[in-house]
């Protein structure tokens, strides 16, 4: 007769040495232990390192971002002086001027003297640069806005070239000198003058140019800082 399924009889736990029966046998993992502890450990590391990196990240930012607000105020106080120094000379060399144009146009020769002591009078503006030098030496422009860089830059280069500019006209008059030489002294003298005071109203403009893109510029980080800012709650 044939064993089925239901003939076999169900297999009993042997009974441990005080008489009950042995639970059954588990089944074991495929994974060992220290694998997973190694694994998780490893994890936890990678985690650590990264977020490590991302605080470090955000202080340089943040240094970085103060180098930047802190070269462009010593900008904004460069100009500021500067542009003081030339409002308070530009009135006077556009009165020497005026005296000079009256002058030429009273077409008297002998008054070239006069024009003379006007010309050896004349002292240069003493512009200040430091902010730019100090800018290059920090590295600070790497981490400014480069339209701001390029418009200060430019500032900067009209400045020199209104500190360098020579053609100052040499007057020397002797008994030998004509008339119309003289006349011709004083047209080029007054031709200095005009140049001189087109540079300086030149260079007056682009000062308050830059402040105003340095306020916009200043005015746009706030905004941005303050963007970003945890929003506080009110519940």
């Amino acid at each position: 007769m044939p064993i089925t399924s239901t003939d076999i009889p169900p297999v009993e736990s042997a009974p441990d040495e005080r008489g009950a029966a042995a639970p059954p046998a588990r089944r074991r993992s495929s994974t060992p232990e220290w694998l997973l502890r190694v694994t998780v450990e490893s994890l936890l590391i990678i985690v650590s390192i990264l977020a490590a990196l991302a605080v470090d990240e955000w202080a340089e930012d943040r240094d970085y971002q103060e180098l930047a607000d802190q070269s462009l105020q010593i900008f904004a106080r460069e100009i500021e002086q500067n542009l003081a120094m030339m409002n308070e000379n530009v009135p006077y060399h556009v009165g020497l001027r005026d005296v000079v144009q009256e002058m030429a146009s009273r077409s008297d020769p002998d008054r070239v003297t006069d024009v003379h002591s006007i010309i050896e009078g004349l002292q240069p503006i003493a512009l200040q640069n430091t902010a730019w030098e100090t800018a290059l030496a920090t590295g600070a422009f790497r981490y400014i806005d480069v339209n701001t860089v390029s418009k200060l830059s430019w500032m900067y280069s009209l400045q020199q070239n209104y500190q360098t500019t020579s053609g100052r006209p040499e007057l020397y008059v002797t008994d030998a000198t004509t008339a119309e030489q003289k006349m011709e002294m004083i047209q080029h003298a007054l031709a200095y003058l005009n140049d001189l005071v087109r540079a300086e109203q030149r260079l007056l403009d682009v000062y308050l140019l830059a402040l105003d893109e340095i306020d916009a510029l200043a005015a746009l980080r706030t905004h941005s800082t303050d963007s970003t800012a945890p929003v506080p709650d009110t519940q």
